[in-house]
């Protein structure tokens, strides 16, 4: 697991690209893990079972109100990133957006950002 989870936060990071206003139209509808990102630095990881689904919900209607913040006052400058874990279970998924979350550490998590 910790190679995997290596490997996925690399990805993470190496795919970060604009979150434009069509992002969520380029990305997969399937299950997996995704980053926000502002200058190289991550604000927030997430997994969904519908990636293209879930970055279209980030895009029109923010709950996180400190991600929100972000979308507001830097809307051209976040980027995203995503990684598709199809072949994963929803505990499999949980657990590598935990430990993504928890190597990340994303200033706009709530969910197990421990500081």
């Amino acid at each position: 697991m910790m190679v995997l989870i290596a490997c996925i936060v690399n990805a993470l990071r190496a795919g970060q690209r604009p979150f434009t206003f069509r992002f969520h139209a380029t990305v997969a509808a399937a299950q997996g893990l995704y980053a926000f990102w502002l200058n190289g630095k991550c604000l927030y990881v997430g997994e969904s079972l519908n990636l293209s689904n879930r970055l279209y919900q980030h895009r029109m209607r923010e709950h996180n109100r400190k991600l929100q913040r972000y979308f507001d006052v830097y809307p051209k400058d976040i980027q995203a990133s995503y990684v598709i874990l199809d072949d994963r279970s929803n505990q499999d998924r949980f657990a590598l957006e935990r430990e993504a979350i928890l190597r990340l550490r994303p200033t706009a998590n709530i969910t197990h950002n421990l500081t």
